[in-house]
Formats: C-alpha cells, sequence, structure tokens
C-alpha cells in the first residue's frame, strides 16, 4: 500500500501498525470535545517530545509514531474524534482506506486490552475472543478476587471461578488467573476482574496506547 494522506498529514501500514509519518501537522485538541482519550494520547505525545507545538493551535510530529488503530492516528491528527477508516485516503488512487483494507484484505494487529485498580493491585491483560465480540482475560492477571457488587450472576460466577481453582487467592483481596478465561462481552470480563459491577467500553484500555475499548471498537466497526 503506498502513502495515506488526511488533513495535512502522511502515513503508512507498516507490518500491520497504523504509523503517521513525521513532519506530519497536527491540530490541537478541541476543548469542546471532552471525554475521549485521544486528548490524554496527544498530551502524552507533546511531552514526549514526538510531538511538538508550532503554535496554540497546530504541532508536528517530529518522528514517525505508531498508533493503535487508524481512528486514534486521524484523530490526535484531527484534534477532535474522527473515523480513521473514512478519513484516510491513499495518495495516488483516492480511496478511502477502509475500502482499502477490504480489497487487499490487509489486516491490523490486534491490541493487549489492560485493565487497572492502582489502590488495590487490580492489573489484567485481555485479548479478543475468538468470536471478537467479548474478552479473553489472560493468564496471570491479577483480580479482586471477592465479589463485592450486586449482580448475582456474576457474583455466582466469581465463586466458581474461586471453586475450581481459576482464581487462586494470593493475598487480601486479590487472586490471580491461573489460566485464560473467555468473556461475552468487555463488561462482563471487566466486572470478574474489578470484582463489581463495571462497564468494559471505558475500563479497558489498549496497552501502551490508552485509548478505551470503545473507540477501539468503533474504530473495528468502521474497517467492516
Amino acid at each position: 500500500m503506498e502513502r495515506l494522506e488526511f488533513n495535512d498529514a502522511k502515513a503508512c501500514i507498516q507490518d500491520h501498525r497504523f504509523v503517521v509519518l513525521a513532519g506530519s501537522k497536527v491540530r490541537a485538541w478541541d476543548q469542546a470535545q471532552k471525554g475521549w482519550s485521544y486528548e490524554t494520547l496527544q498530551k502524552k505525545l507533546a511531552r514526549s517530545g514526538r510531538l511538538r507545538w508550532l503554535t496554540p493551535e497546530f504541532g508536528v510530529f517530529t518522528e514517525d509514531v505508531s498508533f493503535s488503530s487508524p481512528s486514534a492516528a486521524a484523530s490526535i491528527v484531527n484534534g477532535a474524534p474522527v473515523s480513521g477508516p473514512a478519513s484516510w485516503v491513499e495518495e495516488s488512487t483516492g480511496l478511502i482506506l477502509r475500502i482499502l483494507l477490504q480489497q487487499r484484505q490487509i489486516h491490523m494487529v490486534d491490541p493487549v486490552f489492560k485493565l487497572t485498580m492502582p489502590k488495590i493491585g487490580v492489573d489484567a491483560k485481555a485479548r479478543l475472543n475468538g468470536d471478537r465480540i467479548g474478552l479473553m482475560v489472560l493468564s496471570d492477571s491479577i483480580v479482586r478476587a471477592k465479589w463485592v457488587g450486586l449482580n448475582i450472576g456474576y457474583a455466582r460466577l466469581n465463586r466458581q471461578l474461586l471453586a475450581d481453582g481459576t482464581i487462586r487467592r494470593s493475598t487480601g483481596v486479590l487472586g490471580h488467573l491461573t489460566r485464560d478465561v473467555e468473556y461475552s462481552s468487555a463488561s462482563a470480563a471487566a466486572s470478574i476482574v474489578k470484582g463489581n459491577n463495571a462497564n468494559g467500553k471505558s475500563d479497558w484500555k489498549i496497552e501502551g496506547a490508552g485509548e478505551t475499548y470503545y473507540e477501539w471498537r468503533m474504530d473495528e466497526e468502521a474497517r467492516r
């Protein structure tokens, strides 16, 4: 695939990862768009020096930057949430990324999601499960061993996982998983990990990127 462009930015796909190239221009985050992880990521890139502000409104990437999804890349460049598969176009053909991915059967790397509760020590990782709808929480993840929520179904599942040794108690309220465990939804996975009712769409974040499961899922749907 040749280079892609969006606004004043250039990008390409390298080793199944989406990379925005050095010299690409970036708009400062629109303060009317609150609640997106992309704003935090843009600030993190600026603190690291990979994004240098030229004016209060515009900056430039000082090096190639890899992103967890085309939408994360497009949103950072745009300074507001936007669909990457519908925004990036191939320079030579003008075709949008969604069409290119379908026609050329190009696949992006599936991310690892992370959920932490630093105050009590919860630290779990997950990948998409086989049907790509729910999540598989990975072995050795540190979870809350005791259910403290109100959902009776999750309470029963928690007891079952303790009884069959899938959750092995360690210290205090914590335990660790002795095997990978698949869940039908991100929220079910997050609830068992946290030992309480949880919103998996916002609680799970891509490791090293900060993009939420919900934001990544929107990008995934846009690629179809």
